[in-house]
């Protein structure tokens, strides 16, 4: 398996930034994977926050228990929040993933290309 091949596969299926470390591509791969981190967990601080309120409201008894409150209620929470940061945070992700396939597949490929020139 190609170096390229092995890069895009770990920053496809682990973690987005992950190609660019196996590569030894050390700062790209830091910055993907830092704002991949941080986006990740803005969304899950979001989801924490929504969880935590419905489940106060369950336990004070303004709602009940059951999956149709429990589901109008997430469709409210998630109307309220505050939804140009984390459609933002939601890019980035998906741009960090998407970044990091092809461009650690043209590192791979410029790095075995390079490295039969030598040959």
């Amino acid at each position: 398996m190609t170096k390229s091949t092995k890069a895009a596969l770990l920053s496809t299926l682990v973690f987005p930034g992950s190609g660019h470390l196996y590569l030894k591509k050390h700062l790209i791969g830091a910055i993907i994977v830092l704002v991949s981190i941080v986006s990740g967990y803005y969304l899950m601080s979001i989801v924490v926050e929504n969880t935590l309120a419905i489940t106060q409201k369950i336990q004070t008894g303004e709602i009940q228990p059951d999956a149709v409150s429990i589901s109008k209620m997430m469709e409210e929470n998630s109307k309220n929040s505050d939804n140009a940061f984390s459609g933002l945070a939601t890019i980035a992700i998906f741009f960090c993933w998407i970044f990091g396939i092809i461009d650690s597949v043209r590192i791979g490929h410029k790095m075995e290309k390079s490295r039969l020139e030598k040959t």
